[in-house]
């Protein structure tokens, strides 16, 4: 998807990329109170923001895809890094950043600042309508795996946890334990109800 440009910005509000480029930069005084408004309303509308560092991170062609994850140290998402890793194109870099749930939207936006052509979202997503209007009017693309619920707002890489729930009972029956019990969170992400339901599916 092609990123808005100052030259967009510049033909919504019906003024020269050098009034853009001054009024972004904070040269504004020259100009009137009615020019700066229609260029910050052309800039929120498209979902502008200044690439302050796409050249100098992607070189020529070079794309980046920012992946959020909740640890680099956990054998599951040290797996997934590594596999991306080996996997990915020449043509692009991958930005690994761990992040909290609260953090979460703080650190999306921070990476599409920082240029990133896509993302990779590994993190239980509590706004999930709200993130998707954010990315999309900014046309960045993502995809979201593992912990999130499947909203249908974007492509999703999930593992079979149902099936994974009903290997775990089954391999504790075939060693003849017979009194079972799930310990679980108060608050359960997506792939935890889908294991559970797997286990007492076989149970």
């Amino acid at each position: 998807m092609k990123k808005v440009s100052i030259k967009d910005v510049a033909r919504e509000a019906g003024v020269s990329v050098t009034t853009v480029s001054h009024i972004l930069n904070h040269n504004e005084k020259r100009f009137s109170k009615e020019t700066i408004h229609k260029v910050m309303d052309a800039k929120e509308k498209l979902g502008y923001f200044p690439n302050k560092n796409a050249q100098q991170l992607r070189g020529s062609k070079i794309k980046l895809i920012g992946v959020l994850l909740p640890s680099l140290t956990n054998p599951f998402f040290s797996t997934i890094m590594q596999s991306m890793d080996q996997n990915k194109p020449e043509d692009v870099d991958l930005f690994f950043l761990t992040t909290t749930g609260k953090e979460l939207e703080s650190n999306i936006k921070h990476l599409v600042e920082r240029g990133m052509d896509g993302l990779v979202i590994g993190r239980l997503i509590e706004n999930p309508e709200a993130l998707d209007t954010y990315l999309k009017k900014r046309n960045v693309p993502y995809v979201v795996l593992d912990q999130s619920e499947d909203h249908g707002f974007t492509d999703m890489i999930r593992t079979d946890e149902n099936a994974g729930g009903q290997l775990a009972a089954e391999h504790l029956a075939e060693l003849g334990h017979r009194n079972m019990a799930i310990v679980q969170p108060h608050k359960m992400m997506a792939n935890m109800k889908d294991r559970v339901r797997g286990f007492m599916t076989y149970c």
